[in-house]
């Protein structure tokens, strides 16, 4: 999806799927990870990427990395939002939820990247109180939209829909 907003909405890919929020920030920043996507053929296809000069995945034959913004530096950015994806049910609309309470703060969990590592640096406590924090200073949400890659651009209106409107009520935040 993010190879897919870079390349129809020119959207800047600051990171595929690996950032850092540090816990001593006054406000959540996203500190990026490499900025590349790792796609799958089928994806590639679809975006009229070639597969020859990327570099394969090492653990999945049929899986590809594409840098993106070759030379950009990307600082820490605010994080305003955090979407859940999910795989919309055979026949089922695209659609967007936001989230609050108990579901928020568990989607905000659920995101964690290698939970073990964090829990290294912190106890489990201080884990789940930077949850509760994240989840209470940002918007979170649930998008579910069909698996295929066929009305992408239909499929993900829900979604652009809420961050054009999210951009024109808080014009500071982008």
């Amino acid at each position: 999806m993010s190879a897919w907003l870079h390349y129809s909405q020119q959207w800047p890919l600051i990171t595929d799927d690996v950032a850092v929020i540090k816990p001593d920030e006054a406000e959540p920043l996203l500190h990026p990870g490499p900025a590349r996507a790792k796609l799958w053929r089928d994806a590639l296809k679809a975006l009229g990427i070639e597969t020859e000069g990327l570099v394969r995945d090492l653990m999945r034959a049929d899986k590809f990395h594409i840098m993106m913004n070759k030379g950009a530096r990307y600082d820490a950015h605010c994080l305003n939002a955090l979407v859940q994806l999910e795989r919309a049910d055979e026949g089922e609309e695209a659609s967007l939820k936001k989230l609050s309470g108990i579901e928020a703060f568990k989607t905000v969990m659920g995101a964690l990247y290698r939970p073990e590592l964090g829990s290294q640096f912190n106890t489990d406590k201080q884990l789940m109180q930077e949850g509760i924090r994240l989840a209470q200073q940002i918007r979170v949400y649930r998008f579910r939209r069909p698996w295929s890659l066929d009305d992408m651009d239909k499929n993900l209106k829900p979604l652009l829909d809420e961050i054009q409107a999210q951009s024109i009520a808080n014009p500071q935040r982008d």
